[in-house]
């Protein structure tokens, strides 16, 4: 097990990676999924997306969740998808 730290201040970037379950590779073939969810809680959460990479079975995400709290945002996207 890893010892990270995270460390989350309000107004800050947070640089995120995803993995999907049993990194399995789903994410390109249902990319339009994924960036329905990622909008659709844009619009709710109010938060900057400023850059994405989105792999077969991972993502990165470079977001500020501005007012809204980050695990919350990550988790609406999860459920969304």
């Amino acid at each position: 097990m890893t010892n990270i730290r995270r460390y989350f201040n309000s107004g800050n970037y947070c640089f995120l990676t995803h993995v999907v379950h049993s990194r399995e590779p789903i994410l390109l073939n249902n990319f339009e999924f994924l960036w329905q969810a990622i909008e659709k809680t844009q619009i709710v959460y109010l938060y900057d997306l400023t850059a994405w990479v989105i792999m077969p079975d991972h993502m990165h995400l470079l977001i500020n969740p501005e007012r809204a709290e980050l695990a919350e945002v990550m988790r609406k996207i999860k459920l969304a998808f």
